[in-house]
């Protein structure tokens, strides 16, 4: 991972990530994330069980407290992130 701006909050921060395998079991998401996929692809599932996949080329925006997994499909994920966490 790698920040290449965070502004003087600490609570939006622009940046990309990348990963091999990675699952991430349904939890309610921790911040507000838009993601834009570069490589690779996902799948993220909410808690009914809907699951939708991503692919490189392919954005999408996760909202603060939305229930959701995280799965790389694949070897391989890189991603631009958007966040916002607002401070407590």
């Amino acid at each position: 991972s790698h920040s290449y701006y965070t502004d003087p909050s600490g609570q939006f921060t622009v940046g990309i990530w990348d990963t091999s395998y990675y699952h991430r079991k349904v939890v309610p998401f921790p911040r507000y994330e838009l993601m834009c996929f570069l490589d690779g692809a996902v799948s993220m599932t909410d808690a009914a069980g809907s699951s939708e996949t991503f692919n490189a080329g392919d954005s999408v925006f996760v909202p603060l407290g939305a229930p959701a997994d995280f799965k790389v499909i694949g070897a391989y994920l890189r991603k631009i992130y958007v966040i916002f966490m607002p401070q407590a």
